[in-house]
């Protein structure tokens, strides 16, 4: 004897794709239902099982092996699933990107329009800015690696062709002419304008050292004229004692 349906209420089968129900039941995230609740019975749940073993049948078969009521029923449930996505498209994206990088918003602007006609919620945004945001992150680390080695390179070739430059220069005498300019450099300038010369590699330019060679020798000859001691006054500046006395040859003149 078959058991026959009475009234007009329809029999659910395992063809019928389910239309109700949360985003993650009705598209087959999970072919095995939550349990079946007290209101709900054991026959209940089959039902749900099979319609979404059929919903995920249909979303994720070939449309070239469908019929037409498939093809319909797939096209119900497609429809179902972008109008949920749509509910949780933002309007305005907003990421987080790893510690060190500035979010460029140039680039966030022109690809939001192509986020939402994809229909992507701002978790799923996140998710592919964590994947990719990392991998732009250590190319940018890198080359900053490889420009700044670049640089340091670059000025260590520098310093050595100016001291190379400066010795070649200088020639025999170079050690004895190199204390002169020592002896300026210490008397007329301070050690922070030192340490600045010395970082730009400066203080190995040839012309700056014979600038101070010339200097420390007129010191020099400031002190000696005609095998005697000249002894500046107290008062005397580094200027009176390199040029002489300015005051007293502007009255001569």
């Amino acid at each position: 004897m078959t058991n026959e349906p009475t009234g007009d209420a329809p029999i659910t089968t395992a063809a019928d794709p389910v239309a109700a129900g949360p985003a993650k039941t009705m598209f087959g995230e999970s072919a095995i239902p939550e349990a079946v609740t007290d209101d709900k019975s054991v026959m209940d749940g089959a039902v749900d099982e099979a319609g979404m073993a059929e919903n995920k049948r249909l979303m994720e078969a070939d449309p070239e092996t469908l019929n037409d009521e498939e093809k319909a029923q797939r096209k119900v449930l497609e429809d179902a699933k972008a109008a949920e996505l749509a509910k949780n498209v933002p309007e305005k994206y907003e990421v987080k990107l790893p510690e060190g990088m500035d979010t460029d918003t140039t680039l966030l602007e022109k690809i939001s329009p192509v986020f939402k006609e994809l229909n992507i919620t701002g978790e799923q945004a996140q998710k592919l800015v964590d994947v990719y945001a990392p991998h732009i992150k250590e190319q940018m680390d890198n080359l900053e690696k490889t420009l700044k080695d670049q640089q340091e390179s670059n000025f260590q070739k520098f310093v050595t062709d100016e001291r190379k430059n400066t010795m070649d220069k200088l020639g025999a005498t170079a050690k004895d002419e190199l204390i002169f300019a020592a002896k300026s450099r210490d008397r007329f300038l301070s050690k922070e304008t030192q340490e600045l010369l010395n970082a730009a590699g400066i203080s190995n330019n040839f012309n700056f050292i014979s600038d101070l060679i010339r200097i420390g020798k007129q010191v020099s000859e400031a002190k000696l004229v005609d095998g005697k001691g000249v002894k500046p006054s107290k008062d005397s500046t580094d200027g009176e004692i390199l040029y002489g006395d300015t005051h007293k040859s502007n009255k001569e003149n």
